[in-house]
């Protein structure tokens, strides 16, 4: 995921620098890419899940994650969530939609309504993912 990620938003704005992070050996939970581009900065975490039946989301952040996000955005930070599940549709095909969840809207837990209502939806190819890392 994090490759097609880094691929589009390098065609769309080839004027921005990621940075992709490997911090699994390290446990201190730092976001999956930092990104500078000319209007905007900041870190996205990328995330896949399916959705469960208990009528909850859960988005799967290893242990620190969450801390590291958090302590990040105390500071005033710019912080993205970039998630993408599946989705069963009408037509009895999967559809893959992704959503977006910005700074101080991120949480390990959702019930689908806090879900709506904090998550822009949508598919990848409708979504200027560098332009979601202006402050609004």
């Amino acid at each position: 995921m994090r490759q097609k990620i880094t691929k589009r938003i390098l065609q769309e704005h080839p004027q921005t620098l990621i940075v992709p992070i490997e911090s699994h050996g390290t446990r201190i939970g730092i976001p999956d890419l930092f990104i500078k581009s000319p209007f905007s900065e900041g870190w996205m975490e990328l995330k896949q899940f399916t959705l469960n039946k208990q009528g909850t989301i859960s988005i799967p952040f290893r242990p620190g994650q969450l801390a590291w996000i958090h302590n990040y955005l105390s500071l005033h930070g710019n912080m993205t969530l970039l998630g993408t599940f599946k989705l069963n549709s009408p037509t009895k095909r999967w559809l893959k939609l992704w959503f977006i969840i910005k700074g101080n809207y991120i949480y390990r837990h959702y019930s689908y309504d806090e879900f709506i209502a904090v998550a822009d939806m949508g598919l990848l190819q409708d979504i200027d993912i560098v332009k979601l890392l202006k402050r609004k």
